[in-house]
């Protein structure tokens, strides 16, 4: 695999979540930390891809990539099994939940995690799955916070025509 840079390369990223009124401090500390990685792993798998040199991915991890997206998220899938997020700081205001983290890429240590990874297809189909479940998780936690808040508004709304 083709590495185009040779230093250590680190990525900081910073993300507020806004607490529901049904989000306590550790629930709203842990979508905080799902936000700032996801951010953190989007950026870091663009830079993967920009100083990789992207036909060796294709060749080592592909029996058939259709298309550029799915390479991205071949990538994305890995840099999420081989990286660490670190936090810099946090703050909790009782409605937001603050949050800055960071994630450093080695690149000898990501050869070494990658070739592991392509090498051993199972890692990689379980990453890939890993991915797509956390994904499923997130929309399925967006739905069911529209959800609530709709609930919220209609209870609201029943209230007040008791009221009247």
């Amino acid at each position: 695999m083709g590495f185009l840079f040779a230093a250590e390369k680190t990525f900081i990223r910073e993300y507020t979540y806004q607490a529901s009124d049904y989000d306590s401090k550790v629930t709203s500390r842990a979508n905080a930390l799902e936000q700032v990685k996801r951010i953190l792993l989007e950026e870091v798998s663009i830079y993967m891809q920009s100083e990789f040199e992207m036909r060796d991915w294709e060749e080592q991890i592909g029996d058939k990539i259709e298309s550029g997206e799915f390479a991205e998220q071949r990538i994305l899938s890995i840099t999420a099994g081989i990286t660490e997020t670190k936090i810099l700081a946090e703050r909790w205001t009782g409605v937001e939940y603050w949050i800055k983290a960071e994630i450093t890429l080695d690149p000898d240590d990501i050869k070494s995690k990658i070739d592991d990874i392509v090498k051993n297809k199972e890692k990689l189909k379980e990453l890939v799955d890993v991915k797509k479940r956390a994904d499923d998780a997130l929309a399925e936690i967006a739905r069911l916070r529209k959800e609530l808040a709709e609930a919220k508004f209609d209870a609201a709304k029943t209230d007040a025509e008791k009221v009247d």
